[in-house]
C-alpha cells in the first residue's frame, strides 16, 4: 500500500519532538542548555527521518543508522570538553527514555485520531493515510506538552537552586548551587557540613590545593565521605565567607568546601549545599 508523505511536515515533527525530547531530559539531568547545539541536534534527527524514507530499512544496516544519528544528537546535546564518560552515557539513557515514554504518547495519540479519521465525511474512500492537519495536531500536541513538562520541571528547579559566593583568602567566586538533601557529609571534628564545588572552582579559590602551603595550612582539612565506590578522605578547606542566596534573601553558611569530580561537566549547577545548611 503506498502514501503521500509530506517531507516538510515530517520534518517539523521529528525536529519538534527531538528538540523537546532534548530540552526535558536536560533539565531532569540540570544540565545547561545551549541553544544552537539543541537546534542542530534536533535538526539532524529531522533531517534523518526525511533522509530514512529512501534508505533500506532491513538488515542490520539500518540499526547501526539510528543508533548512529541517536549517538551523534546525544553528543550535540550533551557533549561538552571535561564530561565524564559516565554521565555522558547516564545523559545518553535519559534522552532514549524520555523520547520512547514521548513517542508512545504520540503513537496513542496518532492511533486514536486514525480510527476517527474513517467517519469524517471528507475522508470517506481515502486510503492514503494521515492528512496534514493530522500532522500540525501532532506536532502541536508534541509542543503543549513540551512546554508544561518544561514549566513544571521549572517551578521545581526554583526551589531547589541559589546563587553561592566563596571567599577565601581575599578570591571570591559566585556559582549557581544545588541544595541537596542527599548531601550528608560532615567534618567529625567541627561537626561543620561540607559544601562541593566543581574543581575549576576550588581551583581558582585554593589553586591546586597544596596543603603544605602556609595560607592553606590553617584552612587544610580531611572528611570522611562516602559514594558508591566505598568510603574514602575527601580533602576540604575552611574558606573566609559563604554566602547562599535565594528567595527568601541573603545569609552566610559555616560551612566547608570540597572538590568534586562529578561536578566537572556542564551542569547548570557547580556547586552542592547540604538542605540542612542552606535553612534559615
Amino acid at each position: 500500500m503506498g502514501g503521500e508523505v509530506y517531507g516538510d511536515l515530517l520534518f517539523l515533527v521529528n525536529f519538534s519532538m527531538d528538540f523537546l525530547c532534548g530540552y526535558l531530559s536536560a533539565r531532569l539531568l540540570h544540565r545547561r542548555i545551549v541553544p544552537w547545539r539543541f537546534c542542530f541536534a534536533a535538526a539532524l534527527g529531522g533531517v534523518y527521518a526525511v533522509a530514512a524514507l529512501f534508505l533500506p530499512r532491513s538488515g542490520g544496516g539500518a540499526l547501526v543508522r539510528d543508533l548512529g544519528v541517536c549517538l551523534l544528537m546525544c553528543v550535540l546535546f550533551f557533549g561538552a570538553r571535561g564530561v565524564p564518560l559516565r554521565f555522558f552515557t547516564a545523559a545518553c539513557g535519559v534522552f532514549v527514555g524520555v523520547s520512547m515514554a514521548m513517542g508512545g504518547m504520540m503513537t496513542a495519540l496518532f492511533q486514536l485520531l486514525n480510527r476517527l479519521l474513517p467517519t469524517l465525511p471528507e475522508r470517506a474512500g481515502e486510503e492514503d493515510g494521515p492528512s496534514v492537519w493530522l500532522f500540525a495536531v501532532l506536532a502541536g500536541a508534541s509542543a503543549l506538552a513540551g512546554l508544561w513538562g518544561g514549566r513544571l520541571l521549572r517551578r521545581s528547579a526554583a526551589r531547589r537552586f541559589a546563587r553561592l559566593t566563596v571567599s577565601v583568602e581575599g578570591r571570591s567566586v559566585e556559582v549557581q548551587a544545588l541544595l541537596d538533601s542527599g548531601n550528608l557529609c560532615r567534618d567529625p571534628i567541627s561537626g561543620k557540613a561540607v559544601i562541593f564545588l566543581a574543581p575549576a572552582r576550588m581551583r581558582l579559590l585554593v589553586g591546586e590545593g597544596d596543603p603544605r602551603a602556609d595560607a592553606l595550612a590553617r584552612r587544610f582539612r580531611l572528611v570522611p565521605v562516602e559514594t558508591v565506590g566505598g568510603r574514602r578522605l575527601q580533602r576540604a578547606y575552611l574558606p573566609d565567607r559563604v554566602t547562599l542566596r535565594d528567595a527568601e534573601g541573603a545569609r552566610e553558611i559555616d560551612a566547608l568546601i570540597a572538590p568534586a569530580e562529578t561536578l566537572a561537566g556542564a551542569g547548570v549547577y557547580e556547586a552542592i549545599v547540604p538542605t540542612e545548611a542552606g535553612e534559615r
